[in-house]
């Protein structure tokens, strides 16, 4: 991405089953973010955390693929836009 940004991919599932297999309280203050702004039903969610571990934005990758769009790379540049201005998707 670039200087600002770091891309990485993690299974929401990988991440529950820690969770569940060790309790809330021994995963990383990551994870917890990750796990704050799950939707429980996408098996992968695209987030935007800040540096300092808020979450700024989630969006559902399930809702992003099966939504109508005429230009899904701009969709997701204002989902990106939308999301470090702290304000909701629109999908």
């Amino acid at each position: 991405m670039n200087a600002n940004f770091v891309n990485l991919w993690v299974l929401n599932l990988d991440i529950k089953r820690h969770r569940d297999a060790k309790g809330i309280d021994s995963v990383s203050p990551l994870e917890r973010v990750i796990i704050g702004g799950w939707n429980e039903k996408s098996p992968v969610d695209c987030q935007v955390i800040s540096s300092e571990l808020k979450l700024l934005g989630s969006l559902p990758l399930n809702d992003f693929i099966f939504a109508d769009h005429s230009d899904e790379a701009q969709v997701y540049r204002e989902f990106l836009k939308r999301s470090l201005a702290k304000m909701p998707p629109v999908l």
